[in-house]
């Protein structure tokens, strides 16, 4: 089995480039493995891109969930599986998919492990001529994304996951709800809402269980839509969040579909694996079963 292994230095606001000699040492020991490093995210993707002209069996993405991400627009449906060692900040993806944190731990599961088909989610936007793009994790729009932009602009002081919380505190001082219109298939909602989450996992933000039942193999979008609600309310739910409980709240609605449509007359951003994608409207929609990850 050929294995392409991809270190993205920035991950983890450079915890990566940090580890790379130990990493470059735990991919040494895989069978049939080649290591590399990119130099920018257009790299990553072409070499992720030649991994597949090659017809590499596993392309591994050494990071965080943004890593994953653009390099799972080039794998889709194209034979080849996703392999990943997380080395990012918040490691969602990773963690639904049990796997280990640990370098070499993460290596063994390379070697050892089994492919598990997942669904994907895809993107619609814009015209006929621009190519979907796809996630693996969670898309949101409004108070999240506006978390996801803080974040990514985040002070470099911050240690791991607290840049999420220090992110959400400052977007939570100065958010106000947005009027959207959202469709879940047949379900149509219009009005003022705070966020609308639409997942194919179950947390992002460093374990923030935003949609805790979601599974990436069930063939549905998992969506929450929190609509209007006070900044006291919302500061009262966020410690909800990391056991799921704020499912519970009056203002929370939790729907399942299998396309979902986001519109609104104001400038929103939706991200989503944490990287900025486009701006409403867009479609969402389940590809069930498109990709191949190597898990325990």
């Amino acid at each position: 089995m050929k294995l392409l292994v991809i270190a993205n230095p920035s991950a983890g606001r450079g915890r990566c480039a940090r580890r790379i000699p130990d990493i470059r040492a735990a991919v040494e020991g895989l069978r049939g493995a080649q290591f590399c490093v990119s130099q920018s995210v257009d790299h990553l993707i072409s070499l992720a891109r030649q991994g597949v002209h090659r017809r590499v069996d596993v392309i591994v993405a050494c990071g965080g969930d943004g890593t994953v991400h653009h390099i799972v627009q080039t794998l889709s449906s194209s034979g080849a599986a996703l392999g990943v060692i997380p080395v990012g900040t918040g490691n969602d993806i990773a963690r639904h998919l049990g796997l280990p944190t640990d370098i070499r731990s993460a290596c063994e599961v390379l070697q050892r492990g089994k492919p598990r088909p997942v669904d994907v989610a895809r993107v619609g936007f814009g015209g006929a001529e621009d190519r979907p793009r796809i996630y693996l994790s969670v898309a949101g729009v409004g108070l999240d994304a506006e978390v996801n932009r803080l974040a990514q602009r985040g002070s470099r002081w911050l240690p791991g996951k607290t840049v999420y919380l220090y992110a959400a505190l400052r977007a939570l001082s100065k958010f106000t709800p947005r009027h959207m219109e959202v469709t879940c298939d047949a379900y149509r909602f219009r009005g003022e809402m705070t966020l609308v989450a639409v997942g194919n996992t179950s947390s992002y933000g460093g374990g923030l269980k935003i949609l805790p039942q979601a599974k990436p193999d069930d063939g549905w979008l998992d969506v929450c839509l929190v609509k209007k609600a006070s900044r006291v309310e919302l500061l009262q739910q966020f410690p909800r969040l990391y056991a799921g409980t704020h499912i519970h709240h009056p203002a929370v609605e939790i729907r399942r579909a299998r396309c979902v449509t986001l519109s609104s007359v104001d400038h929103l951003e939706l991200f989503a694996d944490g990287e900025y994608i486009c701006n409403l409207p867009v479609t969402i929609e389940i590809a069930p079963q498109s990709l191949s990850v190597i898990a325990p």
